[in-house]
């Protein structure tokens, strides 16, 4: 019985490190996405997607697609890291059958013809929001929510005037997840942060000082041989 709760107590200090799921589900598709030919299709688009992306020059663009039926929502918001550059603060293009025409589009953004699109122009708020997933706080340059009336192909873009740097796409707002999207929680946690710009020592060091904590309850608790000790203390 001891045993047993010695290893629920280690368990519980490891799932500590690892964030509960809060959000969106990490996407990484492959591919390059620099023309609405190209744009990169969103599957299931009313499921919470995130997607951490990077645009590496002033004036370029990323194109993405998405399938919606009628009385869905379109929903898609950009963000960007707290140490992201003050110049670079990406704008948020939205295309589609029944998108409203409020701000013109600019000319660099291609657009399919006789299809209505409008311009959700980035600002970098003066304080970041908590993004619980992670858990880290990022800026929300741009966002954009409408009830779709029409079935369809819908398209965003993603671009910046000035500045290069790195930014992250959430999409949709139905919140699930597969068993296996719970089983790659720890390893995209890592990933999202190395995204951010951490070094991977930084990003390990809770796990690694949890697992030594563990280590140090179980050696305390049943004080193991002087072989055993000198096992422990190489790991």
């Amino acid at each position: 019985m001891r045993y047993n709760r010695t290893i629920i107590v280690l368990l519980f200090f490891i799932l500590s490190n690892v964030p509960a799921v809060l959000a969106h589900t990490p996407l990484q598709p492959d591919g390059e996405n620099d023309s609405l030919e190209t744009a990169l299709n969103i599957p299931t688009p009313t499921k919470s997607w995130t997607l951490y992306r990077e645009l590496h020059e002033p004036g370029e663009a990323e194109y993405f697609k998405l399938h919606l039926h009628k009385d869905e929502r379109f929903v898609v918001s950009v963000y960007i890291p707290r140490k992201s550059e003050l110049d670079f603060v990406p704008s948020l293009v939205v295309m589609g059958p029944s998108i409203e025409k409020q701000s013109p589009v600019p000319i660099i953004i291609e657009l399919h013809e006789g299809v209505e699109a409008t311009l959700i122009e980035g600002n970098r708020p003066e304080a970041p929001e908590y993004e619980p997933f992670t858990p880290a706080s990022y800026y929300f340059t741009a966002e954009y929510r409408a009830d779709v009336t029409a079935e369809g192909d819908y398209y965003f873009a993603v671009y910046a005037e000035e500045g290069e740097g790195r930014y992250g796409i959430a999409v949709g707002y139905v919140e699930t997840f597969t068993l296996s999207e719970w089983l790659m929680i720890p390893i995209d946690v890592i990933g999202i942060h190395q995204w951010e710009g951490q070094s991977l020592a930084l990003i390990l060091a809770p796990m690694a000082l949890t697992l030594l904590l563990g280590l140090f309850i179980l050696f305390k608790k049943y004080q193991p041989t002087s072989s055993v000790a000198v096992f422990i203390g190489v790991l």
